[in-house]
């Protein structure tokens, strides 16, 4: 199983230096549908990736991963931060994250196989990095079906993989649904065209205009809540 797991994420490695996809998001949080939303996201593995979605009028939120650093745009309240993740105590870094569960490139050390326990048609394997625990759930054709990822501070995350398409001739996950246990969210995400991009570094910077008043992390949950909310 570790052969066939890391021969499919090394070839979709390959490909995730630059990728970009359209794609809808749809939120429920604590049993409450929002409204469906549009946008595109960018990554740049093993580190860097933005997300744009949209709003009625014009760009809803901006927001960028590179390294430990995360940073955002929300220009109907004309604000932006730029949060050090090193500074808040976080484990994995939030830019390895992001490409990490769109491209399904989880890299399980080649030890944390030895103690995979197989359960009915796949394997769960479980390893720890930077402080943070990971289980992962491997189908037998070696793609990841379910990752949770569970920080030493903060909540349970998961994201499912629900379904696969082509990327330059290799499977990448175009279904994906993301967990949040505590505050009871999913977000449910479709990728389309699928596609590979000439890699830009400026283009994975959030488009903060200067000058903009920049917030503490105190104001995240509101932000979060404005992309769950949807166009206003």
């Amino acid at each position: 199983m570790l052969e066939r797991y890391d021969a499919a994420r090394t070839a979709r490695e390959r490909r995730a230096a630059a990728v970009a996809a359209d794609l809808l998001l749809w939120t429920r949080v604590a049993g409450v549908a929002r409204p469906g939303v549009e946008g595109r996201v960018t990554i740049a593995a093993p580190e860097t990736a933005r997300l744009v979605v949209n709003g009625a009028f014009g760009v809803a939120l901006d927001l960028a991963a590179r390294g430990d650093t995360l940073e955002g745009w929300v220009p109907s309240r004309h604000r932006a931060f730029t949060l050090d993740t090193t500074d808040t105590g976080g484990g994995l870094a939030p830019g390895a994250a992001a490409c990490r569960a769109l491209g399904g490139l989880w890299q399980p050390p080649g030890t944390a196989w030895d103690a995979a326990v197989a359960v009915g048609d796949a394997w769960v394997v479980h390893w720890n990095e930077r402080g943070d625990s990971l289980w992962m759930t491997v189908t037998a054709d070696g793609r990841p079906r379910r990752v949770e990822w569970r920080p030493s501070r903060g909540d349970t995350l998961g994201v499912s993989y629900e379904s696969w398409s082509a990327l330059d001739g290799e499977p990448w996950p175009d279904r994906l649904t993301f967990d949040e246990t505590r505050g009871a969210v999913t977000v449910r995400v479709r990728l389309e065209r699928i596609r590979l991009v000439s890699p830009s570094w400026a283009r994975l910077r959030a488009a903060i205009p200067e000058g903009t008043p920049r917030s503490s992390m105190e104001d995240l949950a509101s932000w979060w809540d404005d992309m769950l909310s949807g166009p206003r």
